[in-house]
């Protein structure tokens, strides 16, 4: 995730587009920033983008819910280089999944949350 003052934008990659298609597809969400102040940042989608390593648009490749434009989120600081997402409209293929996220500076034992 790449945030700036007023947007963030996600990349996932999504793996192959199709069976036993070669090309790899990735999903990129784009946010606005609708609130927030030093602890945490509210933010709504407002695009959804899918491309592929060999296309710069491809329908969704994605056969059960995705995220969609209005979806939103927040991000809650937790420590440095550590981030607590909570979703709070849509966002369905992150049900369940963790809710940590790591960036540049988080501590080890931090990053264990993440997965790292």
């Amino acid at each position: 995730m790449d945030i700036a003052p007023t947007t963030a934008t996600i990349v996932v990659s999504l793996g192959p587009c199709a069976a036993g298609s070669a090309a790899s597809c990735s999903e990129t969400d784009t946010l606005a920033v609708t609130s927030g102040d030093d602890t945490q940042l509210t933010m709504t989608v407002t695009a959804v983008n899918y491309s592929s390593n060999q296309a710069s648009s491809v329908p969704n490749p994605n056969t059960g819910p995705s995220t969609a434009v209005g979806d939103s989120m927040q991000l809650t600081w937790q420590a440095t280089g550590l981030l607590k997402a909570t979703v709070l409209h849509g966002f369905p293929g992150w049900q369940g999944g963790n809710p940590y996220w790591c960036g540049a500076g988080v501590s080890q034992s931090d990053a264990q949350k993440c997965g790292a």
